[in-house]
């Protein structure tokens, strides 16, 4: 026997150094690890964040137009007809020495051929300052706006991730208790089959309990790939790859005291990001009913213009440069900007009363929440007591049975007792961190 232990404690040795280091246990993972990795991979939030860089981008693409324009146009054209110029005798004047200028009526006529034209413009707006400062505002509170959703969509991840980390909990907790159960039916299988063998119970009594074993295998079954559903789904919600392997950690027992409704609502209503969205869409249409008010006013700009005429023959002049005001109005519009600017007044006031609704549903919801969040917590004491209660009769009832005081039955009903117990106290456990995440959520706490 030496020798054989020896050996095999040698091949052991052998496998460990052939097969390298043992393979390293599955990440434990924290609520705060997921919360964080959620931050960095999460898609939807990656998408909300490129939404605000996208605003900045716009803002700064916006401030450009304060400053003077070069527009640059070139033209090559084909005459279809020659030009003609005709000058009366003496458009140029008559004078004592030469007489009139030209002495008789002239034509001059040029030829079919290629002509090309240059355009170069530089102008500076001077009263559009007024309206780019407002789209520049207007396009800060688009990012503000944007900034809002990625912190709402922020906010909804880092719930769902908490529902579903302690939803995993819940899940694991079943199946430990599940494998338990497993355990003691299986002990319970062997002794009931050795009191068959000794005729002191029934194979009825013994075929009872291979059904029960079977029927818990196959819970542990549902648990097991519940638990690898939920998995994939925290995965997901990482951004990570879905078949990464991980285990969570027991949940924290529930705080001892909850904010009240009312502190908790004055500053939902300053910092949900639903609610301060909506009152910046009331400033966004105030400044968009400003923009349209200045639509009234011409647009004045500071202009210098240069043109250069090529292959146009001696007549025409070859460069042209001028420099002066540039004004555009449009007078009589038939009211359509009278009609433009009421529907701008529409949407502000669609806006205000939006940032009403918003408040008075923040309201609702924290509330709501907050009550549920109470119930939740006043759950828990009633059914830790249950599963303690649930544990000591099975307790005393498997030492009654082993020795002969009790019924094989009553052992399984203390047993099926604990299960549910202990399934009803890790889901109102739970259920209240969940309730504490929509909480949490409600009040817009980041």
């Amino acid at each position: 026997m030496k020798w054989i232990v020896a050996g095999l404690t040698i091949l052991t040795l052998f496998e460990s150094i052939w097969t390298g280091y043992p393979a390293q246990a599955a990440e434990i993972l924290t609520l705060e690890q997921a919360i964080a990795l959620a931050g960095q991979n999460n898609r939807l939030v990656k998408n909300s964040s490129l939404d605000v860089d996208k605003a900045v981008a716009q803002v700064q693409a916006t401030k450009t137009r304060r400053l003077p324009a070069l527009s640059f146009r070139a033209q090559a054209n084909q005459l279809l007809a020659p030009i003609q110029f005709s000058f009366a005798q003496g458009a140029f004047g008559t004078f004592p020495a030469t007489g009139p200028i030209p002495a008789l009526d002239t034509k001059l006529e040029t030829s079919q051929r290629m002509i090309g034209v240059l355009y170069a413009t530089i102008s500076q707006p001077l009263l559009e300052q007024f309206s780019i400062h407002k789209n520049i505002e207007l396009g800060e509170l688009g990012k503000e706006v944007a900034t809002e959703q990625l912190r709402n969509q922020r906010q909804t991840v880092v719930a769902n991730i908490k529902r579903t980390y302690f939803g995993l909990i819940q899940t694991q907790h079943s199946l430990e208790a599940a494998e338990e159960a497993i355990r003691l039916y299986r002990e319970l299988e062997r002794l009931v089959k050795d009191q068959v063998r000794q005729q002191k119970a029934l194979e009825a009594d013994h075929l009872d309990m291979k059904a029960k074993l079977a029927e818990a295998e196959y819970n542990a079954l549902v648990l097991r790939n519940s638990l690898a559903a939920q998995r994939e789904q925290l995965n997901e919600l990482l951004g990570r790859e879905v078949q990464t392997e991980f285990s969570v950690t027991g949940e924290p027992e529930p705080t001892e005291t909850d904010d009240p409704a009312d502190p908790v609502l004055d500053r939902a209503l300053q910092q949900r990001p639903d609610v301060r969205q909506a009152h910046l869409q009331v400033r966004q249409a105030e400044h968009d009913k400003a923009i349209k008010k200045l639509e009234y006013l011409p647009a004045v700009d500071l202009a210098f213009n240069y043109i250069s005429l090529q292959n146009v023959g001696q007549v025409l002049p070859h460069q042209i440069v001028t420099a002066g005001i540039w004004l555009t109005w449009e007078p009589f519009d038939w009211g359509r900007k009278q009609h433009e600017l009421a529907g701008k007044r529409q949407a502000l006031m669609q806006a205000r009363n939006g940032a009403l609704e918003a408040e008075a549903q923040a309201q609702v919801d924290v509330r709501n929440r907050h009550r549920t969040l109470l119930q939740a917590k006043v759950l828990l004491p009633a059914k830790r007591l249950a599963k303690e209660t649930a544990q000591e009769r099975l307790r005393i009832t498997k030492n009654r049975y082993v020795q002969k005081a009790a019924l094989l039955k009553d052992v399984l009903q203390a047993q099926s007792d604990l299960v549910d117990a202990d399934a009803q106290y890790s889901q109102a456990l739970s259920g209240y961190w969940s309730a504490k995440a929509d909480f949490d959520k409600a009040t817009g706490e980041d």
